[in-house]
């Protein structure tokens, strides 16, 4: 068949033979060539009507083939069973997941290919009947997970999703999802370690609080039983003593009262540990005003100014923070006994200053983030250098003759702030004062 352009050529000869012979008349050149324009401008109308068809049938062949390589090359396989599970075609992902050449897999049914070992029983075998049936009768899309075994005998975990494509076939994506079982087994058995775990801890935290009720109980006998008799001896024996022997009386008995403190104080930390949290809104504000008020009426004749800053409140276990508001005021309170004007502080740092900044660097001490909560006091002030004693159970910077007590307060503060997803630092300088920073989750 001859080409358009072929065509053209021809019939132009023609036209040009008759108007070279008119053109011995008086025409113009313009008037001679608009035949030949209007000849050629319909040739190209033709030429662009019949190249639309032919390059449509193109694009369909260039997409069909596009499409076969993407169901072919498709991540997972696809399966047309029909209503029996017979195989009505399968793509190339699904023959290489089963380990078979396609053509074996048209016209037979899917069973060969699930697995039906001897500890089975046939339990994927009725799923999958129970998929297909689901299938065909809910016209929903269902899915069910069984083990396949391909050609070779090697076993894996497949994820099937099927949709009723008509009323007499399913199409169904195949996926092996090995792996993610193998995940999900490993994550099982770790959260079944970490349950007994759990109950280990459990079991261990019962004991250790009836150890410390236990203990406390045996220590403060005979502690009753030393302040007694030296009380008895002081109040009876105080003329048959000379000085000397009422100092170590006087000693016996101050060294039984902190040991009284001390038991009481581990069994408020032991208490602390094993405490079960509430988190409710906690007015912060209000817990230091009512601990400052308790101070101020223990010591009347002390002046010291509290400066707390109201409205201050979070979400958190109310009992917990209590107990660490009263360690840190108190121990504000206490270091600043020899303090003139002396001042305490609590508030909150939504944005730390520059300098603040610039100390700790972008991010709080143990990755914490948002409000920093603190207790400040003009007091004695710490040394930083002995910071990581501060928060240690019995570590002490002072001696029980400067300032009473028993070493316990900071760490039970510590482990409160720990307990409530926080973190707690401390800055200052001899004779300058301190602060207690601290944040909350």
């Amino acid at each position: 068949m001859a080409s358009l352009s072929d065509r053209r050529k021809k019939d132009q000869t023609p036209v040009k033979k008759r108007f070279a012979k008119e053109k011995t008349k008086a025409l113009s050149d313009e008037e001679a060539q608009r035949p030949m324009r209007k000849h050629e401008a319909c040739y190209e109308k033709l030429e662009i009507q019949y190249a639309e068809p032919r390059n449509g049938q193109l694009s369909s062949v260039a997409a069909g083939d596009r499409y076969a390589d993407l169901y072919d090359l498709a991540p997972v396989g696809y399966f047309t069973f029909d209503k029996k599970g017979a195989i009505l075609s399968a793509n190339l992902t699904g023959a290489c997941l089963l380990g078979v050449e396609r053509t074996r897999l048209i016209g037979n049914t899917f069973i060969p290919y699930i697995n039906r070992g001897k500890d089975i029983k046939g339990e994927y075998l009725d799923i999958f009947n129970y998929h297909i049936n689901n299938t065909l009768k809910t016209e929903k899309p269902q899915v069910c997970e069984i083990e396949l075994k391909r050609r070779d005998g090697k076993v894996f975990f497949a994820s099937l999703e099927s949709i009723l494509y008509d009323d007499e076939t399913i199409r169904t994506a195949i996926s092996d999802i090995t792996k993610r079982k193998e995940a999900e087994e490993e994550i099982r058995g770790l959260n079944d370690e970490l349950k007994a775990k759990n109950a280990e801890l459990e079991v261990a935290n019962e004991e250790l609080g009836a150890f410390a009720v236990s203990l406390s109980h045996d220590l403060r006998a005979p502690l009753r039983s030393i302040v007694g008799f030296s009380k008895i001896l002081l109040e009876d024996y105080a003329d048959k003593l000379d000085e000397r022997g009422r100092d170590y009386l006087g000693r016996v008995q101050g060294a039984s009262a902190r040991m009284d403190r001390l038991i009481s104080d581990l069994l408020g930390l032991f208490r602390i540990i094993r405490r079960e949290t509430e988190i409710i809104s906690v007015d912060l504000s209000r817990i230091a005003r009512d601990i400052a008020a308790n101070l101020k009426s223990r010591e009347p004749d002390r002046k010291v100014e509290f400066a707390i800053m109201e409205n201050v409140s979070v979400r958190s276990d109310y009992n917990l923070l209590r107990v660490a508001m009263e360690n840190l005021l108190d121990n504000a309170w206490k270091f600043t006994s020899e303090t003139v004007n002396a001042r305490i502080e609590f508030g909150i740092m939504e944005k730390p200053p520059l300098q603040f900044l610039s100390t700790h660097g972008r991010s709080r001490p143990g990755g914490q983030e948002g409000t920093i909560y603190y207790v400040r006091d003009n007091g004695i002030g710490i040394d930083v250098s002995y910071s990581d004693k501060l928060f240690q159970p019995f570590q002490r910077l002072h001696s029980e003759k400067e300032f009473p007590g028993t070493g316990i307060g900071l760490a039970t503060v510590a482990r409160i702030i720990k307990r409530l997803g926080g973190n707690i630092w401390a800055e200052g300088k001899p004779d300058e004062g301190a602060t207690f920073y601290f944040t909350l989750r």
